[in-house]
């Protein structure tokens, strides 16, 4: 026999399902034209952040951001956008989760830091070309 008992005001926990992602294009554009409101959390490790970053961005560990300080801390910005060291990073998945159980909106770059250096590479390789 399973008895499942439900509890009014029980939030469930964001998953990885929850997580809106961004592609290429559509973080590039937010990068060098963020719309007012906008933050950028680089969620790499301190030291990886002081070695280069994407435009803007700030630093963000998920050790430093309980839940219950999420919406006081992030919740004047209209739109976030997570990125960590690479495509499908677990650092930017749970630091976009956190912010999601704290009740902000927040959106993931796909491919992280890694992606974002391919991608000045291809546009810099095609401003050279003749």
């Amino acid at each position: 026999m399973l008895i499942v008992i439900l509890t009014p005001g029980c939030k469930r926990s964001p998953s990885d399902a929850d997580i809106v992602y961004l592609d290429d294009a559509r973080f590039e554009a937010t990068v060098t034209s963020p719309p007012a409101g906008t933050l950028i959390i680089d969620a790499r490790s301190p030291s990886d952040f002081a070695e280069g970053t994407v435009p803007g961005a700030i630093n963000v560990q998920l050790r430093d951001v309980p839940v219950e300080e999420v919406k006081d801390r992030f919740g004047e910005y209209g739109r976030i956008v997570v990125f960590g060291p690479n495509p499908g990073s677990p650092r930017a998945a749970a630091l976009s989760k956190r912010l999601l159980a704290g009740g902000v909106s927040v959106q993931t770059y796909l491919f992280g830091y890694e992606g974002w250096l391919e991608l000045q590479q291809k546009e810099d390789g095609a401003a050279e070309a003749p």
